[in-house]
C-alpha cells in the first residue's frame, strides 16, 4: 500500500465507480418494477375496453382475457429486479459505511484496516451473479412468451354457453384486437 499518505485512514478501491454501478443497478430495477406494475394497470384497462367493445356488439355477452403466462413471467422478472435493488442497495450501504469510517483513526493508526466492502467484494460477487442469472433467465422466458404465445379468450353467452372459438375469433377481428403477444404494445403484455 504504498502511496498513501495518511496511514490513519480507510483506503476504499474503486469508491466512486462502484456507488456509480450500485445507483444504476438500483435505478434500473426501481425502473422495471415501475414498468411492470403500470403494465398491469394498462392490461386491466385494455380488458375492460375488450368487455366494453364485445358488449356493444352483442349485449350480455362476457369476454375473459386470458394473459395469465406472459402476466406471471412478468411479475417473475419484477422480483428478479426487485432483488437485484436489494443487493444494490446492500452494497452500495456497505461501501457509504466504510467511508463514513474513513477518518476514523485505528488502535495502531500505523496498521490500514480493510473495509467491509472490500472484504465482502466474494460475497458481493457471488449475490450479483446469482441475481444477473436469475435476471437473465427471466427475460428469456418473457421474451419468448411474448414471441411464441397469445392470449386465451373466451366469451360466454348470456344464457351461460361457450361462444366457439371461431366466432370469438370473428368478433376479435371485427373489434380490431389480437391475442397474439407480439401484436400488443410491450407495455400492456404484463
Amino acid at each position: 500500500m504504498t502511496g498513501l499518505r495518511n496511514t490513519d485512514c480507510i483506503y476504499v478501491p474503486f469508491y466512486t465507480s462502484r456507488m456509480l454501478a450500485y445507483v444504476l443497478s438500483v435505478t434500473f430495477g426501481v425502473i422495471t418494477i415501475a414498468s411492470v406494475s403500470y403494465a398491469k394497470h394498462e392490461a386491466a384497462v385494455a380488458k375492460g375496453d375488450a368487455q366494453a367493445a364485445a358488449s356493444k356488439l352483442t349485449p350480455g355477452v362476457t369476454v375473459t382475457i386470458d394473459t395469465s403466462d406472459v402476466y406471471m413471467a412478468g411479475q417473475i422478472e419484477g422480483i428478479a429486479q426487485l432483488a437485484l435493488a436489494v443487493v444494490s442497495i446492500a452494497s452500495a450501504v456497505l461501501l457509504y459505511l466504510d467511508t463514513s469510517r474513513r477518518n476514523a483513526v485505528t488502535n495502531a493508526p500505523h496498521v490500514l484496516r480493510t473495509p467491509w466492502s472490500t472484504c465482502t467484494l466474494a460475497v458481493q460477487f457471488a449475490c450479483f451473479a446469482i441475481v444477473t442469472m436469475f435476471i437473465l433467465a427471466t427475460s428469456v422466458v418473457s421474451t419468448v412468451f411474448v414471441a411464441t404465445r397469445q392470449a386465451t379468450v373466451t366469451s360466454v353467452l348470456p344464457n351461460g354457453s361457450k361462444m366457439p372459438d371461431e366466432l370469438v375469433a370473428l368478433f376479435a377481428a371485427k373489434m380490431g384486437i389480437s391475442p397474439v403477444y407480439k401484436s400488443k404494445s410491450y407495455r400492456k403484455l404484463f
